[in-house]
């Protein structure tokens, strides 16, 4: 792969850098990120530079090379909009901000994990462009009627707990036999009720969904459920929804977005945190979301499953990975791209994390393999019907938790320290 600095290459591309410079700074003024260290340092660094070119920014930076997403089609508005992301990203990591946390990565052909290899970077989503208007997710009302989503996660998320008593039913009541036969005899008041009632009630489960936004998601997908539009918008639909029928369910739902631009730079998005509500700010940070850059999918594994052992503990857990699962990156590709991935999936079972991953993608006849090995540890769906894999979710939730627990119990695999 041909590695590049691309911040020359952005500036010959837009000549007014000035415009583009007081467009990102309008951006991270806006007020989802007033306080992060990425906005202040991207700021400091354009004032220092007072109008200078990418290049000079990039100097005092650092100055370290960016891949170019080289899977993706030269030219083009979407295009130049990933190298300004990675542009800008790459000026703001090689600053003196050295990331949210470092992961081990495993290395397939010497069997053995690189320790400390992979820097995940925890940023708000923005766009160089500005705002994409997705306020049309606000209006899908999942729970106005027993929809199939919302239907296959509560009969497979929601515990079934007794619950008082019942006229009919399974099991029977001690107390309420004892009083149905003492009514027997008196015959006073209404019979009562010898059943042990049964109520699905909110569960012991939290769940994180992690959308993949890299440039391969640009794709043009066939028509799906009447809808044709790239893979990018039927994923972030699909993960919308799924976000919101849980959190109306009562699960514990954080929504997170990934990309990544070499093993240095693996960006996870908060869209919405375990701890927060859906709002006005959930649908900001999902209008910043643009695809771009490359799928390091371990790094981000291993991130979301600190984030969910962090903020649910004694919990069940599970990822729900809303991706086509072909994993790819600057030197994270076929073997090695699919050996560390099942790993990252492996550790977080041992630690009672289960994941699903799900997609209207199917890969193409070169990518199977290496998908099917990949998501070894996964319980995986990808058919070109969302509603066909709403209503299997539910079931796959079950079966990814069931086997974390079944695995944990039993494997020898050893989590690195």
């Amino acid at each position: 792969m041909k590695i590049r600095n691309d911040s020359n290459a952005d500036e010959a591309d837009d000549p007014d850098t000035n415009s583009d410079e007081a467009k990102s700074l309008d951006l991270l003024s806006n007020p989802l990120t007033p306080n992060h260290p990425m906005a202040r340092l991207i700021q400091s660094l354009f004032k220092h530079s007072g109008g200078k070119s990418a290049d000079a920014a990039s100097q005092a930076g650092g100055g370290k090379p960016v891949a170019k997403p080289s899977r993706r089609p030269s030219g083009g508005r979407r295009v130049n909009i990933g190298r300004r992301i990675a542009s800008a990203a790459h000026r703001f990591i090689g600053g003196n901000y050295s990331g949210d946390a470092r992961y081990p990565e495993w290395d397939e052909s010497s069997k053995r994990y690189r320790n400390d290899w992979v820097t995940v970077h925890e940023l708000e989503p923005w766009n160089p462009d500005g705002f994409r208007d997705h306020t049309a997710l606000a209006r899908i009302e999942v729970m106005r009627a027993p929809t199939a989503l919302t239907r296959s996660l509560a009969r497979n998320v929601l515990e079934i707990a007794p619950h008082g008593r019942n006229e009919f039913g399974e099991q029977l009541h001690t107390d309420g036999v004892v009083d149905l036969a003492y009514w027997r005899r008196s015959r006073s008041g209404s019979p009562p009720l010898p059943f042990i009632g049964k109520k699905r009630q909110r569960p012991g489960v939290a769940a994180l969904v992690l959308l993949d936004v890299s440039s391969s998601t640009l794709d043009t997908t066939a028509r799906v459920d009447g809808e044709t539009g790239s893979v990018f918008d039927q994923h972030l639909k699909m993960s919308y929804r799924i976000t919101t029928a849980l959190d109306a369910l009562g699960v514990p739902v954080g929504f997170y977005a990934f990309r990544s631009w070499g093993r240095e730079m693996v960006h996870v998005m908060p869209i919405k945190g375990l701890r927060e509500s859906l709002s006005a700010l959930t649908i900001e940070r999902i209008g910043h979301l643009s695809p771009a850059g490359f799928t390091r999918i371990g790094g981000a594994v291993r991130h979301c499953t600190a984030i969910l052992e962090r903020q649910t503990e004694a919990m069940k857990r599970v990822v729900i990975l809303v991706s086509d699962g072909h994993p790819y990156d600057d030197g994270y590709d076929g073997a090695q791209a699919s050996g560390d991935t099942r790993h990252a999936m492996s550790e977080a079972r041992l630690r009672g994390v289960g994941f699903v991953c799900v997609g209207v993608t199917a890969p193409n006849s070169n990518e199977s393999h290496v998908q099917r090995n990949a998501l070894d540890s996964a319980s995986a769906l990808h058919v070109a019907n969302i509603s066909g894999i709403e209503r299997q979710l539910g079931k796959l939730i079950r079966q990814a938790l069931a086997d974390a627990r079944r695995r944990g119990d039993h494997s020898s695999f050893t989590v690195p320290a």
